[in-house]
C-alpha cells in the first residue's frame, strides 16, 4: 500500500455484472472459450465424485476446497 499512495496510484474493484465487464463481454466470451475448448488450446478441468453414495461428500469437498475445476456428480455410465 504506500506504493499505491507515493505513486498516486488508484485502485477500483469490480464485479462481473458491473456492465462495462461481464454483459459487455459475454456474446464473446461464449463464442471463443467454446471455441478454444474444441481446439484443445483450453483445457477444462473438472473434479468427478463417482456414484449418487457419494454425492455428499462431493458437496462437502466444493465447501472444503477440496476439488479443482468444475465440480461434477458422475451417477451411471452410459
Amino acid at each position: 500500500m504506500p506504493l499505491v499512495v507515493s505513486k498516486r496510484l488508484t485502485i477500483q474493484g469490480f464485479l462481473v455484472f458491473d456492465e462495462e465487464y461481464g454483459p459487455k463481454w459475454a456474446d464473446a466470451h461464449q463464442r471463443d472459450v467454446q471455441q478454444w475448448i474444441k481446439d484443445g488450446d483450453f483445457k477444462v478441468k473438472t473434479h468427478v465424485t463417482n456414484g449418487i453414495e457419494n454425492a455428499a461428500e462431493g458437496l462437502v469437498e466444493i465447501f472444503k476446497g477440496g476439488n479443482f475445476g468444475k465440480a461434477v456428480l458422475k451417477v451411471a455410465d452410459i
